[in-house]
Protein backbone atom coordinates (compact mmCIF):
# COMPACT_ATOMS: atom_id res chain seq x y z
CA UNK A 1 0.00 0.00 0.00
CA UNK A 2 0.88 3.66 0.03
CA UNK A 3 3.20 4.73 2.80
CA UNK A 4 1.64 8.03 3.90
CA UNK A 5 4.75 9.40 5.59
CA UNK A 6 7.07 8.89 2.62
CA UNK A 7 4.62 8.99 -0.28
CA UNK A 8 6.18 5.96 -1.91
CA UNK A 9 4.53 2.65 -2.65
CA UNK A 10 5.85 0.08 -0.14
CA UNK A 11 9.28 1.73 0.05
CA UNK A 12 10.65 1.57 3.55
CA UNK A 13 12.59 4.52 4.95
CA UNK A 14 16.31 4.10 5.44
CA UNK A 15 17.08 2.45 8.73
CA UNK A 16 19.38 4.21 11.13
CA UNK A 17 20.40 2.45 14.29
CA UNK A 18 19.98 4.33 17.50
CA UNK A 19 22.94 4.97 19.73
CA UNK A 20 21.50 2.43 22.16
CA UNK A 21 21.27 -0.16 19.38
CA UNK A 22 24.88 0.43 18.40
CA UNK A 23 26.06 0.11 22.01
CA UNK A 24 24.00 -3.07 22.39
CA UNK A 25 25.64 -4.47 19.26
CA UNK A 26 29.09 -3.63 20.67
CA UNK A 27 28.17 -5.54 23.84
CA UNK A 28 27.57 -8.72 21.85
CA UNK A 29 30.56 -8.35 19.50
CA UNK A 30 33.20 -7.17 21.97
CA UNK A 31 35.98 -9.62 22.80
CA UNK A 32 35.96 -8.65 26.48
CA UNK A 33 34.60 -6.00 28.81
CA UNK A 34 37.48 -3.58 28.22
CA UNK A 35 36.99 -3.89 24.45
CA UNK A 36 33.29 -3.09 24.97
CA UNK A 37 34.13 -0.02 27.10
CA UNK A 38 36.56 1.24 24.48
CA UNK A 39 34.11 0.83 21.59
CA UNK A 40 31.09 2.15 23.52
CA UNK A 41 33.13 5.13 24.72
CA UNK A 42 34.10 5.89 21.13
CA UNK A 43 30.44 5.83 20.08
CA UNK A 44 29.45 8.14 22.93
CA UNK A 45 32.26 10.60 22.20
CA UNK A 46 31.40 10.66 18.49
CA UNK A 47 27.76 11.33 19.35
CA UNK A 48 28.70 14.04 21.85
CA UNK A 49 31.08 15.70 19.37
CA UNK A 50 28.37 15.74 16.70
CA UNK A 51 25.85 17.21 19.14
CA UNK A 52 28.28 19.93 20.23
CA UNK A 53 29.10 20.80 16.62
CA UNK A 54 25.40 21.16 15.78
CA UNK A 55 24.86 23.30 18.87
CA UNK A 56 27.74 25.60 17.89
CA UNK A 57 26.35 25.92 14.36
CA UNK A 58 22.95 26.89 15.80
CA UNK A 59 24.47 29.53 18.12
CA UNK A 60 26.88 31.03 15.57
CA UNK A 61 24.29 33.38 13.96
CA UNK A 62 23.62 34.95 17.36
CA UNK A 63 27.33 35.57 17.79
CA UNK A 64 27.45 37.24 14.35
CA UNK A 65 24.64 39.60 15.34
CA UNK A 66 26.15 40.45 18.74
CA UNK A 67 29.62 41.14 17.32
CA UNK A 68 28.13 43.17 14.46
CA UNK A 69 26.08 45.32 16.84
CA UNK A 70 29.01 45.88 19.24
CA UNK A 71 31.32 47.03 16.44
CA UNK A 72 28.75 48.76 14.21
CA UNK A 73 30.70 52.05 14.12
CA UNK A 74 34.08 50.84 15.33
CA UNK A 75 35.57 48.68 12.57
CA UNK A 76 38.85 50.29 11.41
CA UNK A 77 39.23 48.07 8.31
CA UNK A 78 35.85 48.42 6.63
CA UNK A 79 32.70 50.00 8.04
CA UNK A 80 30.54 47.41 6.24
CA UNK A 81 31.96 44.34 8.01
CA UNK A 82 29.70 44.71 11.10
CA UNK A 83 26.70 45.15 8.80
CA UNK A 84 27.66 41.99 6.91
CA UNK A 85 27.87 40.16 10.24
CA UNK A 86 24.41 41.36 11.27
CA UNK A 87 22.89 40.37 7.93
CA UNK A 88 24.61 36.95 8.02
CA UNK A 89 23.37 36.41 11.57
CA UNK A 90 19.78 37.32 10.70
CA UNK A 91 19.86 35.06 7.64
CA UNK A 92 21.34 32.23 9.74
CA UNK A 93 18.60 32.59 12.35
CA UNK A 94 15.99 32.65 9.60
CA UNK A 95 17.45 29.47 8.12
CA UNK A 96 17.39 27.77 11.53
CA UNK A 97 13.79 28.86 12.10
CA UNK A 98 12.69 27.58 8.68
CA UNK A 99 14.38 24.22 9.28
CA UNK A 100 12.61 23.86 12.63
CA UNK A 101 9.29 24.90 11.09
CA UNK A 102 9.67 22.38 8.28
CA UNK A 103 10.43 19.61 10.77
CA UNK A 104 7.45 20.63 12.94
CA UNK A 105 5.06 20.71 9.95
CA UNK A 106 6.30 17.35 8.66
CA UNK A 107 5.79 15.73 12.07
CA UNK A 108 2.30 17.23 12.40
CA UNK A 109 1.32 16.00 8.94
CA UNK A 110 2.46 12.48 9.83
CA UNK A 111 0.47 12.61 13.09
CA UNK A 112 -2.61 13.92 11.25
CA UNK A 113 -2.41 11.16 8.65
CA UNK A 114 -2.02 8.53 11.37
CA UNK A 115 -4.95 10.01 13.32
CA UNK A 116 -7.18 9.84 10.21
CA UNK A 117 -6.27 6.20 9.74
CA UNK A 118 -4.21 6.57 6.57
CA UNK A 119 -1.08 4.99 7.97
Amino acid sequence: GINAEYGEDDDLPPTYESLFGQIKEEWFTAENFMDFLRKAGGLLLASLACTLLLLILRILPLAYIVIGVIYIDKCPINRMIPIYLIVAGVLGLLQNALMLLRKFVTQNEAVALTYRGYE
